[in-house]
């Protein structure tokens, strides 16, 4: 089941440069290309008001092509059939529900002018055992209805998935309870080591469903955790990030076991907040470095 992972498959998640496209859409796309991406991963509210055949030209014009797309639970929720045409215009084959949710929104208490990532922060933080079943069950009704538009779903992972209730791993847990033919992973193997586990493991154990990886890294020196949190702009909780392959994850181990499993796509992610290095040389460096391992 070995895939052909080779320098032009590395794509990159445009959630990292979101702040850049609202700025400069075009611009941006164009620096992305010229950095040595040949891939993107749209993230739905990156759109910026422009509709999806906007998008699709400004892929095209900088030859990037779109294999998967981004929604959260509320977004798929919402308008599945609006998604899925999204997707189809875009070229893409994949959805990824790039977060879960919790059934329940008035347990929440938020701050309606926090905005969107308070909201995020706060449902996570919520999510018990019982809205991981809940997850599961739309997914697998999700799936069906992808896999009828010859599309997949897939779930992108973070370090809460793992947080363990009473013995019971919530990620386990929704692998247990999602049809394997319905639900494919995009393993985030940054997140993965941040909560104490080893992406490898996935890889090889689930290797029929990891269909997408993400390369991000993290400073060594810290106690892996399954909460997540946003301390500073350089944080996200405990984890500083790292240029890929010289922080916490063994990427040579994790792209013998990508190729192994048979996995399409590789993108390169960070999360936007980093104002460290501007962020644009911080994912070529990214790139370059994941380039000496392909």
């Amino acid at each position: 089941m070995d895939s052909d992972l080779t320098l032009n498959d590395v794509g990159l998640q445009l959630y990292s440069v979101s702040e850049e496209l609202a700025k400069d859409f075009d611009a941006t796309l164009a620096r992305v290309a010229a950095i040595g991406f040949r891939k993107a991963e749209v993230a739905g509210f990156i759109a910026g008001g422009r509709s999806a055949e906007e998008i699709r030209g400004a892929l095209d014009r900088h030859q990037l092509v779109c294999p998967s797309v981004h929604f959260a639970m509320p977004e798929l929720l919402q308008d599945l059939e609006g998604k899925i045409t999204l997707a189809k215009t875009l070229g893409a084959d994949t959805i990824v529900c790039a977060a879960p949710w919790i059934r329940d929104m008035s347990r929440l208490q938020i701050d309606p002018a926090a905005g969107m990532f308070a909201a995020f922060f706060a449902a996570i933080a919520a999510l018990d055992l019982d809205d991981w079943r809940w997850n599961a069950e739309h997914l697998n009704r999700m799936g069906a209805r992808l896999r009828e538009e010859g599309l997949e779903l897939a779930y992108h992972g973070h370090n809460f998935e793992f947080r363990d209730f009473d013995g019971v791993i919530a990620y386990d847990e929704l692998l247990r309870l999602t049809d394997p033919a319905l639900l494919k992973l995009e393993l985030d193997c940054g997140w993965v080591c941040v909560a104490g586990r080893d992406p490898v493991y996935y890889l090889t154990n689930h290797a029929d469903r990891c269909r997408l990886i993400h390369a991000r890294d993290f400073e060594r020196g810290f106690t892996p955790t399954t909460e997540m949190a946003m301390t500073t702009p350089e944080l996200l909780g405990p984890a500083t990030p790292a240029v890929v392959g010289t922080g916490i994850v063994d990427y040579p181990s994790v792209l013998a076991a990508a190729r192994q499993a048979g996995t399409k796509h590789c993108f390169v992610e960070r999360d936007p907040f980093w104002k460290g290095l501007p962020i644009l040389d911080a994912l070529e460096r990214d790139l370059k470095s994941l380039q000496t391992m392909l």
